[in-house]
């Protein structure tokens, strides 16, 4: 596992240092941001409900409710449900309406009941001006009832009855009275750490070179599929923000899984580079920018295939990726730079010296420990 950690891209090394020093100086002192965060989820449980549970599979008949905090007080707001592909309602959007959150940002609204024939992923989305946000659940499609048989109906015969015989009946005999036995304290099972965990950010190069600077920004509005083998995902679709780090979670089943974080191409971008590293050393809740500084060439992880960062997580594990795009036409008085091509990073790459990549891991992690300080508080997976 650490040689394929290890295995990185000379060429990339010095354009990645102009693409996170502006990820470290963009997520600086978000409080002067107004624009709401807003979070959304799907629950079972009804709005008269006070507790707010996060409920993703349903079954036909059931209600989808999406609950929300965080929004503009007392705006409109829109919200729409579509099916995703695979599912019985491919690219189709099933129910939308409007509502309006309370004085404290928050609202609620019974949006769907499960149709009989609805089955596999839907997509929520709600958008408040030039806040968006999404969340996903599952449908169990209804099994079919099989037709039943029809066997024939036996003709009866008729049986003698037996005449009836004098049985004795027995002197009834006395049996000892167990003592009971005190039953054994049950052993409490420790809980199981199974769960790894993923930060992502898109950022846009204005002239596609990243060794240029002063041209990157952080993008809202990408989508990236996340799948998983030797585990599951949750979210199985993450969608980027143009002021924090996305943060999804992985579930493994034994040991260690695999990864494949796939970006969703957009009309008018074209790929530029993506890069993840291992940040596990340095706990989210202790990460400041001191810390970061103990980060090593060895954090560079994963492979690069076309659009998909390819990497494996145990228990425990952060991996934060970068992925970067630009306009397919560049921008005045610029002319974008070809695209590098989409290449194995363990193909003839050699891994270029330690104190290179130490130099972009630092300003990598900057980015990590300056996004998770100013949180108010920590982000839960399937929130938003």
């Amino acid at each position: 596992m650490k040689d394929r950690r290890t295995r990185v891209r000379a060429a990339r090394a010095g354009g990645w240092l102009a693409v996170l020093g502006l990820l470290g100086t963009a997520m600086v002192a978000p409080a002067t941001v107004s624009a709401a965060t807003g979070a959304i989820w799907t629950t079972n449980e009804t709005c008269q409900t006070p507790a707010a549970q996060d409920d993703n599979a349903y079954s036909a008949g059931e209600v989808v409710h999406i609950r929300g905090e965080n929004f503009d007080a007392n705006t409109e707001l829109v919200w729409s449900i579509t099916g995703q592909p695979g599912s019985a309602d491919p690219s189709t959007q099933v129910a939308s309406g409007t509502a309006t959150p309370d004085g404290d940002g928050a609202f609620c609204v019974a949006a769907y009941t499960v149709a009989a024939n609805d089955d596999g992923e839907y997509t929520v989305d709600v958008h408040q001006g030039e806040t968006a946000k999404n969340d996903n659940y599952h449908v169990n499609g209804a099994t079919p009832t099989p037709e039943p048989t029809q066997t024939a109906t036996p003709e009866p015969t008729e049986t003698a009855t037996p005449e009836p015989t004098a049985t004795a009946t027995p002197e009834p005999t006395e049996t000892a009275t167990p003592e009971p036995t005190a039953t054994p304290e049950p052993t409490a099972t420790p809980p199981v750490r199974n769960h790894a965990q993923i930060e992502l950010a898109k950022v846009i190069d204005a002239d596609g070179d990243l060794s240029t600077g002063n041209d990157e920004t952080l993008a809202a509005g990408w989508h990236f599929t996340v799948d998983v083998s030797g585990g599951r995902a949750d979210p199985s679709e993450l969608v980027t923000d143009d002021e924090f780090l996305v943060e999804g979670g992985v579930t493994i089943d034994d040991g260690s899984a695999d990864v494949d974080l796939t970006e969703v191409s957009k009309s008018g971008f074209k790929f530029v580079d993506a890069i993840c590293v291992d940040a596990s050393d340095e706990q989210p809740a202790k990460l400041s920018r001191e810390s970061v500084k103990r980060l090593e060439a060895g954090d560079v992880v994963g492979e690069l295939h076309g659009r998909t960062m390819s990497f494996e997580v145990r228990p425990d594990e952060i991996v934060l990726c970068v992925f970067v795009n630009a306009p397919t036409g560049g921008v005045a008085g610029r002319t974008a730079a070809p695209t590098p091509p989409s290449t194995d990073i363990a193909s003839t790459v050699s891994v270029p010296a330690a104190e290179g990549w130490r130099l972009a891991l630092i300003g990598l992690a900057g980015l990590i420990a300056t996004a998770l300080i100013v949180r108010p508080a920590p982000l839960r997976i399937r929130r938003r």
